[in-house]
């Protein structure tokens, strides 16, 4: 009689639980075209399998972007994406994004009408949690040890920045050139690259920027809870 395989067991990424772990795929698998795997990190089974109605809202948004169409990875996956929220309409994952998919007309930043846009929402809190288990699970990649408990991730989505506001803008630039500053790298050429620099002999406090498909579009900074108490931003 053959001998049932045991399961590994360890603690999860995430939340730190000691017990039965699987493997959890960091960007999540189902970004990139078939057949290449992004490396992965242990996870317990509530972690990663909670985690996939937010990562199927999460690359819905992005794939069906301006401009993001245009790669070769994107035009393999985006029939499935499309099938998906066909099938599942406004109930489904991606139900906020099926149920305002509309069209507005675009201007360049003079003022210039450049023809009809495609718009849609996005739910952010959950495009938030899964940039904050992409960054939980890269630190433990680059350094071998989960983001302490005591830290959380802040994520900004670039695109809803207030571009008005000069001092925003100079905060960003100057967060994403410490970044770049530090190590530049990618999961896969075409979906996935990032930049990542921390405080010396504090790697758990980092500013990361990252892109999906194309242009950075996300920056996140790690850093002690009890630091940004009273800061008014979200945590994850």
């Amino acid at each position: 009689m053959a001998k049932k395989k045991k399961g590994k067991s360890g603690h999860c990424t995430y939340c730190g639980g000691l017990g039965a772990v699987t493997d959890d795929h960091v960007p999540p698998q189902n970004l990139f075209p078939k057949g290449f795997r992004p490396p992965s990190v242990p996870a317990c089974f509530a972690c990663n399998n909670g985690a996939s109605a937010d990562d199927e809202h999460f690359r819905a948004a992005i794939a069906i972007r301006e401009g993001a169409a245009e790669t070769s990875v994107v035009q393999e996956i985006l029939p499935k994406v499309l099938r998906g929220m066909t099938r599942t309409g406004v109930r489904g994952n991606t139900g906020t994004i099926v149920r305002t998919l509309g069209q507005a007309p675009h201007f360049t930043a003079s003022g210039v009408y450049a023809g009809i846009k495609h718009t849609y929402q996005v739910e952010d809190v959950r495009i938030c949690r899964v940039l904050a288990r992409v960054v939980r699970g890269l630190h433990f990649l680059n350094t071998g040890t989960r983001l302490p408990d005591t830290h959380g991730v802040m994520v900004q989505l670039l695109a809803k920045l207030n571009t008005s506001d000069v001092n925003v803008l100079a905060l960003v630039d100057r967060l994403s050139k410490f970044a770049v500053a530090g190590r530049v790298g990618f999961v896969h050429p075409d979906v996935f690259k990032f930049a990542v620099n921390s405080l010396p002999d504090h790697d758990s406090v980092s500013v990361w920027t990252m892109s999906f498909y194309g242009e950075p579009t996300f920056m996140c900074i790690t850093a002690a809870r009890a630091d940004f108490a009273d800061a008014g931003r979200a945590m994850y």
